[in-house]
């Protein structure tokens, strides 16, 4: 009878898992050897300030060297103070102190932002288009920041590449960005900001091409919603993607400027299509 209880007990050891299993499993975890906290800063701010600690690195680490600890304090008050320019802080105060228990650290590091830098002088030109054209107009007019707006550089980045764009969309295809100037004034916490686009000729649209196409082009040219001559803008060729789309027929179905062959003042459109299995 004994040995014939043993298999079930077995059983019933490895279903339940071996006691050093249930005590692993229960362990909370390992403190991390090196602790960051930051302070003084919202939401935003305290995520970008904390990332850009190198310090943070050595957390994950069982042993540390306590000399590329204290290296790595020191210079975090920098990192910190960098990170936080993009939100248009360039006056940032930096407290930082560094405990030592047992093996563990602890860098605690309280920010004073300081006054932020605000916007004084704003230029965007776009030669001319934003005078006779009212959707380029439109984006200009929505750039951030303003004046007297807080400087915050993925703001100002993001609202460039809006005009940018908005340019091409009317059929600007040769534009580029001639100057891009943020200057900082520190001392007085201001910032002037530059922004000269070179449009180049507008152009209009050109012939419609198909390519990859099981159904008879003909056909497909109904659904074109312009004329060769017309101006060009971005939402027409929009228009004839989302018509060709509808007809599920095609798997794949890109609609673009052929900008390789840029003449007369006019751009060849492109359609390249893929039938439905």
């Amino acid at each position: 009878m004994r040995r014939s209880l043993i298999p079930v007990l077995l059983s019933a050891w490895l279903l339940a898992g071996s006691p050093l299993e249930a005590r692993q499993d229960s362990a909370p975890a390992p403190t991390p050897v090196v602790e960051v906290r930051v302070t003084g800063l919202d939401e935003a701010m305290l995520q970008s300030a904390t990332q850009a600690i190198e310090l943070r690195a050595l957390g994950s680490r069982k042993q540390v060297s306590p000399a590329l600890v204290r290296r790595l304090h020191e210079q975090a008050a920098g990192e910190i103070a960098r990170s936080l320019e993009a939100f248009g802080y360039y006056q940032v105060k930096v407290d930082g102190d560094l405990q030592q228990v047992g093996e563990r650290f602890v860098a605690t590091y309280q920010v004073d932002p300081g006054p932020p830098t605000r916007v004084v002088e704003l230029v965007v030109d776009t030669g001319g288009v934003a005078a006779e054209n009212r959707r380029v107009a439109r984006v200009v007019e929505r750039f951030r920041p303003r004046l007297s707006e807080v400087l915050r550089h993925p703001t100002y980045e993001d609202s460039k590449s809006k005009v940018f764009q908005a340019l091409l969309s009317e059929g600007y295809l040769e534009a580029e960005v001639k100057q891009a100037r943020v200057e900082v004034v520190r001392a007085r916490n201001e910032a002037d900001i530059q922004l000269v686009y070179q449009p180049g000729p507008r152009y209009a649209l050109g012939e419609t091409r198909f390519v990859g196409s099981q159904v008879d082009t003909a056909r497909l040219a109904r659904l074109i919603p312009y004329q060769p001559g017309e101006e060009y803008r971005l939402n027409k060729l929009l228009t004839l993607q989302r018509r060709l789309v509808d007809t599920g027929y095609f798997s794949v179905v890109d609609v673009a400027p052929d900008v390789d062959d840029l003449g007369d003042g006019r751009v060849p459109i492109e359609v390249r299509l893929e039938p439905t299995a």
